[in-house]
């Protein structure tokens, strides 16, 4: 009697062990806290995992570089192209596009259909609001191309300041994959950007 007693003492401690080690991650507390003071930050969840810029070597062709998060600039639109270059989980490379926002500057930027990786050609051809990322998907082990479509989301500008360079924002919506039908879903994105020292920032 004492050994099966013994025995299910094991068993059990060893279950309750289990449990606790695999306790899921509270994938929102992973992400940076939303601000707007230039604090060099970017983040959401994708299908509910949390996905952060992370510098280091693309094992691919990319326009993305090597930096975590890169702002470019023209007369009329600003993009941002952000990387996890170390895993690459679950977003790979994810590029923001932002038309007109000089002009327009805080409010509401829905977006249109992407043309994926076609837009970046060293300037874009292609003059709407747009996001489109390489993520990782699970079911089939592979990174696949997801990508904005018309009224799928939108990007909310919270502050935009070009004195300070500043530009802070939240975003949230769906990206559908290309050349097919399957989709993924970003929320809780935000990110608070000083474009002058964003460069120097190690993600």
């Amino acid at each position: 009697m004492k050994t099966i007693q013994i025995l299910f003492i094991v068993i059990t401690t060893t279950c309750f062990a289990t449990i606790s080690c695999k306790k899921t991650v509270n994938q929102l507390s992973l992400l940076p806290p939303i601000t707007n003071t230039g604090a060099n930050t970017f983040g959401c969840l994708v299908n509910n995992i949390a996905s952060l810029p992370k510098n280091g070597d693309p094992t691919w062709s990319t326009p993305f570089g090597k930096e975590g998060v890169i702002v470019i600039f023209s007369s009329d639109w600003i993009e941002f192209y952000v990387g996890n270059y170390q895993d690459g989980k679950p977003i790979n490379s994810m590029m923001i596009h932002f038309q007109n926002l000089q002009q327009l500057k805080e409010g509401d930027y829905v977006w249109k259909q992407t043309t994926f990786e076609n837009a970046v050609t060293g300037f874009p051809v292609y003059y709407e609001n747009h996001i489109y990322s390489r993520a990782f998907n699970y079911n089939k082990n592979i990174w696949i191309y997801y990508g904005s479509y018309d009224s799928s989301g939108k990007v909310s500008i919270t502050k935009y300041d070009s004195v300070k360079h500043i530009i802070s924002g939240v975003f949230s919506g769906t990206l559908r994959e290309k050349n097919g039908t399957d989709e993924i879903n970003i929320t809780n994105g935000r990110f608070d950007i000083n474009w002058t020292t964003i460069e120097y920032k190690k993600f």
